[in-house]
């Protein structure tokens, strides 16, 4: 059929191209694997503060519990790139063991109870408002180390963690020691 209306006949000498669509799909797909590539070259020292700061909120957290569990003080103190905790008291047996003003064990590692907040893939640093120790006493509650006094002050203590660009707080409230992040 060669009339005025019909289709002009494909020859493989016409079908040797892509498609529109064909070209628009490859682009995407492309496009979406680079995406995903710069995310996670870049996503270590990014998130990097974050998840310290859900770790510090833990183990606030976790002091607390220790404190109330064991009866005795404890001390939670902040350095520039890492945190402790230390008996203040040695009612219990845990700080009974480890002595005033040294770390008790982790119960849930076993080891000294300090966390270091650089690894081989981030580096993240820890500023704290309000001063560096906190005092948690043997009901959990945050104290100020210097009267024994119960924290008054709303936040208690603002810990600031900062890696890469990204920085995220822990704010730890008085009375009840309540530890929350914000990013």
């Amino acid at each position: 059929p060669t009339g005025k209306h019909s289709m002009p006949r494909i020859t493989k000498a016409h079908s040797c191209g892509f498609s529109l669509l064909e070209m628009v799909a490859v682009l995407m797909v492309a496009g979406i694997l680079a995406a995903a590539v710069m995310l996670r070259t870049d996503a270590p020292t990014q998130r990097a503060a974050t998840t310290r700061a859900d770790e510090l909120r833990r183990n606030l957290a976790h002091v607390q519990q220790l404190a109330l569990g064991w009866g005795d003080s404890l001390r939670l103190t902040v350095a520039a790139n890492s945190y402790n905790v230390t008996c203040r008291t040695n009612i219990g047996a845990a700080c009974a063991l480890a002595g005033v003003g040294n770390m008790p064990k982790d119960p849930a590692t076993g080891a000294d109870f300090t966390v270091s907040l650089t690894d081989d893939t981030s580096s993240v640093t820890l500023a704290a408002v309000g001063g560096n120790t906190i005092d948690f006493d043997s009901l959990g509650r945050p104290r100020e180390p210097a009267t024994g006094v119960l924290t008054a002050t709303n936040p208690a203590r603002t810990y600031t963690l900062t890696g890469g660009t990204r920085t995220a707080q822990v704010s730890l409230l008085p009375i009840t020691g309540f530890a929350a992040t914000s990013y």
